[in-house]
């Protein structure tokens, strides 16, 4: 029995022995595999750092307080990259009064290579020894930190024996004055009942205004006529337009003339009714004008009523026969009494009269209306404010219009001039 425990236990072992060797040479090639990637790993990354360079530098170590001090970051980096420069109000125990854009530039030797230049004006208001602390600049998912930089911040010195210091003045109080209400108020109800009583002025007028007295009535025919026969648009009015225009002036002459029912009347009713004046000598009328008004007249009606045709000569030719029926007409009127002619005179003196005085009239209101307007502008803005606006004042000019602002040194010296 001791000797079967044995043989199983020594077969045990040489099992467990083979199975630690297979166990060993397992853990070995996972452990190469691992120490090759970490490599690799680490390679990449150097050769990373490589490519990507950071440098920081500053102006000057010593600086007067309220100077301000140049901190620059120089990367040197792929085309590729993605750069994130540090920002922030403040770097260390220094304040960021100042980020310039970034500048780039071309790397000579290598065209996939950029150096970007990053530059921040600091300052420092506190004597003493300052550290500028690191600042981090991010380069696609890398982090590199730019060195400390000790700076002193040096005070101006400042000779009592030979400039008095003086205190601080407290603040001023000015007290907001405004002035009484009542001179707008007033100023309003002014301008208001201007308003309306220019309003009703205009009104009155109009309503009193007579109309123009018209043309007499030969001189309205002649006119018309002249017009007619000027027109040289026949494609466009038409015969029948022509017609009608010609009808209605000889109509409107007989109706302002002869008689009062001419333009209500039908061709064959004006024709009786200028047959009745002429028998019963009120006018001296001959039958050949009524014949020939007669004629013109019918032909009219046949053209706009029943659409016939008519050349251009028949046109000129009854256009010259209504010229000559004015004139017959005309001089079948017997002339008017001189007393007629005295009151028409008298209309026509009133009315040029009239519209003499309306101009007058307009002229005084528009002038009244001017100087109120000017009194309300004094009156608003002030005297010396509507002097300086209408005649000019050079030194006002200046003092309100564009100023150019300067500074130098630091503490910057601000100069401002027109």
């Amino acid at each position: 029995m001791s000797k079967s425990f044995w043989a199983i236990s020594k077969t045990e072992r040489k099992g467990m022995s083979t199975a630690r060797k297979h166990r060993t040479s397992g853990m070995g090639l996972l452990w190469s595999r691992g120490f090759f990637g970490l490599l690799m790993i680490l390679t990449l990354g150097i050769g990373k750092q490589l490519n990507a360079q950071v440098k920081a530098s500053v102006d000057t170590t010593q600086m007067r307080i309220g100077e301000e001090l140049e901190f620059l970051i120089q990367v040197q980096a792929d085309s590729t990259d993605f750069v994130m420069f540090p920002e922030g109000k403040s770097f260390g125990a220094f304040e960021v009064i100042r980020s310039y854009a970034v500048d780039t530039l071309r790397d000579q030797s290598n065209k996939h290579r950029w150096q970007l230049l990053k530059k921040y004006g600091l300052t420092q208001f506190d004597s003493g020894y300052h550290r500028l602390s690191k600042q981090r600049v991010m380069i696609n998912d890398s982090a590199f930190d730019t060195p400390e930089f000790n700076v002193a911040v040096l005070t101006i010195p400042v000779d009592t024996t030979q400039q008095q210091i003086f205190a601080i003045k407290p603040s001023a109080q000015v007290p907001l004055q405004s002035g009484p209400i009542w001179p707008w108020i007033a100023l309003t109800g002014v301008a208001l009942l201007a308003a309306l009583f220019w309003w009703w002025r205009i009104k009155k007028s109009e309503a009193q205004a007579p109309a123009p007295p018209p043309l007499p009535p030969y001189q309205e025919a002649r006119q018309r006529l002249e017009k007619l026969s000027a027109h040289e648009s026949l494609e466009q009015i038409g015969f029948k337009g022509l017609y009608t225009e010609l009808t209605d002036v000889l109509k409107t002459y007989i109706h302002r003339e002869i008689d009062s029912r001419a333009l209500e009347s039908t061709t064959d009713e004006l024709l009786d009714r200028l047959e009745l004046h002429r028998l019963g000598d009120h006018f001296d009328i001959k039958i050949e004008t009524i014949n020939a008004l007669g004629q013109i007249l019918r032909r009219a009606d046949l053209i706009k009523f029943a659409k016939a045709n008519v050349t251009k000569a028949q046109w000129q030719e009854d256009f010259t026969q209504a010229r000559t029926i004015v004139e017959a007409l005309k001089a079948s009127i017997p002339e008017p009494e001189p007393e007629e002619e005295q009151a028409a005179l008298d209309a026509a003196a009133r009315a040029a009269l009239h519209a003499r005085q309306k101009r007058k009239r307009q002229w005084i209101y528009s002038m009244a209306a001017l100087l109120t307007a000017g009194v309300a502008y004094v009156f608003y803005v002030g005297p010396q404010e509507a002097q300086d606006q209408i005649f000019g004042n050079t030194m006002r000019d200046l003092a309100e219009g564009p100023w150019y602002k300067s500074e130098y040194g630091v503490p910057a010296v601000i100069l401002e001039s027109p």
